[in-house]
């Protein structure tokens, strides 16, 4: 990102829903060949099946900040952001990643520079199967404090209450009042998208460094 006011530049948004609108596509004809490679076999034919494991499985890999590169988000690196506007660079990009259907979850615990420290170095950079924003498509990453890949036996971390009555539209257009109280926030976005989402990925977890 070259200027500091907007992480948003071209495409237009015309462009970025016809590039989303193609890799939707892309990702249904590649479910019917699997489901039509199944039914050749005689195997199963359960579409629900074959979009979990093209899903999880055969999806080209990408990282989110490559998403969000080709939608025209190029967030600075984080020494290049001063702290008067961390706050404003901070929210837009966690607005950029709610529109490629990417919200966060138990962020609490973190300043706003640590969360955009742990974003742009690691969670951003980590693989990720490339599907596109979706009805049926959503996904969840978790930072919660001290979190430790599962195993039957561990403990997830501790959840962080939210706080405050601030809304979304307030974090976008006046961030420095919600420093360290955005879990409220990003909720309330993740419950307006899934009212229209029937499912989706399961939380992603960023281990703790």
């Amino acid at each position: 990102m070259q200027q500091r006011d907007s992480c948003r530049h071209a495409p237009s948004r015309a462009e970025i829903e016809q590039l989303h609108a193609q890799k939707r596509r892309m990702r249904a004809e590649a479910i019917d060949r699997l489901v039509s490679e199944a039914r050749d076999k005689g195997g199963c034919t359960d579409r629900m099946y074959w979009t979990i494991v093209h899903d999880f499985e055969r999806a080209e890999w990408t990282t989110n900040l490559q998403q969000l590169e080709e939608i025209g988000i190029h967030p600075p690196a984080p020494g290049e952001v001063g702290d008067t506007e961390l706050s404003l660079v901070l929210w837009e990009l966690i607005d950029a990643l709610a529109d490629l259907g990417i919200s966060l979850l138990h962020t609490d615990h973190l300043t706003d520079r640590e969360l955009y420290e742990r974003l742009m170095l690691h969670v951003l950079r980590e693989p990720v199967r490339d599907l596109p924003p979706d009805a049926s498509v959503h996904e969840y990453i978790d930072l919660s404090p001290l979190l430790k890949r599962a195993t039957p036996d561990d403990d997830q971390g501790q959840t962080v209450q939210a706080a405050g009555p601030p809304t979304w539209h307030d974090a976008i257009h006046t961030p420095a009042a919600v420093d360290g109280r955005r879990d409220h926030l990003l909720r309330e976005a993740a419950r307006a998208r899934s009212t229209r989402s029937p499912g989706g990925k399961g939380p992603r977890e960023a281990a703790s460094d």
